[in-house]
Formats: C-alpha cells, sequence, structure tokens
C-alpha cells in the first residue's frame, strides 16, 4: 500500500482497490482516502478515528464493533462524495461522523 504524508502527518491512500479482504482489530487512524473502492470487505473492531473518506466507494461491506469517531466518511469530489451500497455498520461508534450528501443504497444500521 501507498503512503504519503502531508504537514500535518495525515497518511493519504489514492486509488487502491479493496476487494475479499477482512480487516480485524486494526488501527487505521488519520488516513485520508481518496477516490478508493471496497468490494466485499469485512471490518472486525477497525478503528478508523480522524478518517477522512473522499468519493470512495463501498459496495457489500460488513463494519463490526468499529470506531469511526470524528470520521468523514463521504466527502466531496466535485459533485461526487461517495457511494454506500449494501453496507452494514453493526454495533460501530459513530460519534461525531458525517456523511456529506452520498449515494446510500440497501444499508443498515443496526445498534449503533
Amino acid at each position: 500500500m501507498e503512503l504519503s504524508d502531508t504537514a500535518d502527518r495525515k497518511k493519504i491512500i489514492r486509488k487502491k482497490k479493496f476487494e475479499g479482504r477482512y480487516f480485524s482489530s486494526a488501527g487505521i487512524v488519520n488516513t485520508e482516502w481518496k477516490h478508493c473502492h471496497f468490494m466485499d470487505c469485512h471490518f472486525d473492531r477497525v478503528v478508523f478515528k480522524h478518517n477522512v473518506f473522499i468519493d470512495c466507494h463501498f459496495s457489500k461491506i460488513e463494519f463490526s464493533d468499529c470506531d469511526f469517531t470524528e470520521c468523514q466518511l463521504a466527502v466531496n469530489s466535485g459533485k461526487n462524495s461517495g457511494v454506500f451500497e449494501n453496507v452494514t455498520f453493526t454495533n460501530c461508534r459513530l460519534t461525531r461522523t458525517d456523511f456529506n450528501f452520498p449515494v446510500i443504497s440497501d444499508c443498515s444500521f443496526i445498534s449503533n
């Protein structure tokens, strides 16, 4: 995975595709994701604090017991701000988390 740092030490991940991946008990903090695609992935107990997702596409995703504190899950890039299709958030912390006008289709928020 290619990462680059900005002046404020935020990691940047651009135009990456993640398919059929399982992420467990990971700490992915202070990261900016630009134009990334996530398909058929499962995230279990992943900490995403202070992440920014810019025009990312999520399809067939399960988030279980994840922490999205102070995240921006759908930031605009021109007219596009992201897509969430068939995504489930189960027991996730969504404190001070923003969704800025994404396309949301067939998604569930369970016990959040």
